[in-house]
This record gives C-alpha cells, structure tokens and sequence, in this order.
C-alpha cells in the first residue's frame, strides 16, 4: 500500500517519517519543496504520478498570529489546498483516503465543559477560521476521509512551546506564562501513533469510519499554560520560576480560546486504543531530546 505524508518537515510530518520504518508500506515524503499542496497543478501531478491509497496532510499554516495580516496565505494552505488534494484523490482510479489534521481552534467556546467533536464551531482567529474551512472543503470534495482535530502539538525539534521553554529556562530566573488557557498538550509522537492505528483499522475495515469521520485527539489530562511550563521546567533541570497571569497582560494578534479541554471518548472507543498522559508524553519526548 502506498501513503502520500504532505508537509514531512513540520511536527507531526516528522514523527510519522520517524515511525514508517515500522511499516511494510510505500511512502511518499513530501515538503515543500517538492510537493506546494496550494499549487493545484502539482498536487494532481504527484498524487496521480505516485497513486496512493492513503494521504496524510501534515501541511498547514501555522503562525497564528502571523496569519491576522496574512489571511489569503493562511487560506491558501490551510482551507484550498484541501480541495486540490480532494480533488486529485477522486480522479484516482480508486480515492485515497484523506487524513487531515485540525485544530481545537475551531471551537473557541465561552464555555468551561468538555467539548466533543458535535460542540458548536465559532472560531475567532484567521487561523482559525481557515483551518474550518479546510474541514468543510473536504467534506464537500472527499468521499474518504478522516479529520483528527488536536492541541498544543510539539515534539523535540519544532518551534513550540516545549523547546521555547528550554531555551528560555536556561538563561532567565523567572518567566510570566499564562495561567487561564486550559488544555491538553500533544507530543507529536503519539499523534504519529494513532495515525497509523487508524490507517490499519480502515485497511482491515474501512466501514468502521462509515458514521464517524472527526475526532478529537490529545494527550490525557487537562493543564494550563503556566503549569506545563512549570513541568517543562523540572523535567529540563532547570530552576527557573513560572508565574502565573492572566491572558489579558499578555495581548496577542490572534484570540486564543480559553478552554480547549476536548473529549477523547469517539477516537478511544472507534480505535480501541488508550491515550497516554500529557505529562508521560512530555517526559518522553525531553528524554528524547537531552539523550540525543
């Protein structure tokens, strides 16, 4: 079986390279460079060159801030390039399932409940919105198709949070990290990992995505910024103080939802899988950085 993974040089592109060697099947890597999925031309060019029966879209935009004064860019790769990949994918002989991620950006409720894939959309971002509408251009274009909307994505090499944290921690004795955003974080590793349970499962039975097709996916457990950086912090050996704010003394271009604790139910019972801790996750993926 062949697998097409767009955007194999962002996060989750890289864990998924890091985990195929574990599998039988052809892959496609692209980046890029090799493969713009906002240039319709190209996208059918590759996909219908290479004929995969699986398509992870890794691509994205994901300077959220960046993306108030670049909203054309963001829709761009975020919302059209869904419908080139769609697109590309029914004029196979055979569509190819589309994997796509989104974002827990998409919901932005003024609520503090948990939130399921079924909760009411009211992005507030350009990011936000584009990542939407990337959604429901592929619910239009696409008869096959999976969208994992997830949170707070970081891994060991990526600009995140995470390797921000570590960085700054070596030099400051203090940082002011908000403390009112509430959510779970996700090492991209595990995001990896349940991409591939997916594509077995509908390998085996694609009829199991018939009544669900979104879900929801993070890491276990709910924390706040400051407490992750806290986390962060003792996991590096590093002594530097967080103090907790509010997010209004720390204004920024893009809204940032407040609660983003979503329900990983669906995912756990369609995939029959469970999903580690968020502080397991991180200690594993600091691990991995400080051994190599």
């Amino acid at each position: 079986m062949r697998i097409l993974v767009t955007g194999s040089k962002g996060q989750v592109g890289r864990a998924i390279q890091k985990l195929a060697d574990g599998y039988s099947y052809e892959f496609l890597f692209t980046d890029r460079e090799t493969l713009d999925v906002t240039n319709e031309e190209q996208v059918r060019e590759v996909v219908l060159g290479f004929k995969p029966k699986v398509i992870v879209n890794t691509a994205a935009y994901t300077a959220v801030d960046k993306a108030e004064k670049e909203g054309e860019i963001c829709r761009e790769l975020n919302a059209n390039s869904l419908i080139h990949l769609a697109n590309a994918s029914r004029s196979l002989d055979e569509e190819a399932l589309l994997i796509h991620f989104s974002t827990d950006y998409v919901y932005h409720p003024n609520h503090d409940e948990i939130i399921t894939e079924t909760a009411a959309k009211t992005p507030k971002s350009v990011y936000a919105k584009t990542k939407l509408e990337g959604e429901n251009n592929l619910r239009l274009f696409a008869e096959k198709f999976i969208v994992i909307r997830t949170s707070w994505v970081y891994d060991e090499d990526g600009q995140n949070f995470v390797n921000t944290m570590l960085r700054l921690g070596q030099t400051k004795d203090s940082l002011s990290v908000v403390e009112d955003q509430v959510g779970s974080p996700t090492y991209a590793g595990d995001i990896a990992v349940v991409t591939f349970k997916a594509i077995e499962l509908w390998k085996d039975n694609s009829a199991i995505f018939d009544n669900n097709r979104t879900f929801n996916f993070s890491n276990e457990g709910f924390t706040n910024w400051a407490e992750f950086a806290k986390e962060i912090m003792s996991l590096g050996g590093h002594s530097c103080a967080i103090q907790g704010i509010p997010s209004s003394e720390y204004p920024t271009a893009a809204a940032r939802p407040l609660n983003s604790r979503l329900s990983k139910d669906l995912i756990k019972n369609v995939l029959a899988i469970e999903i580690p801790s968020w502080k397991v996750s991180l200690a594993k993926c600091i691990r991995n950085k400080l051994q190599n």
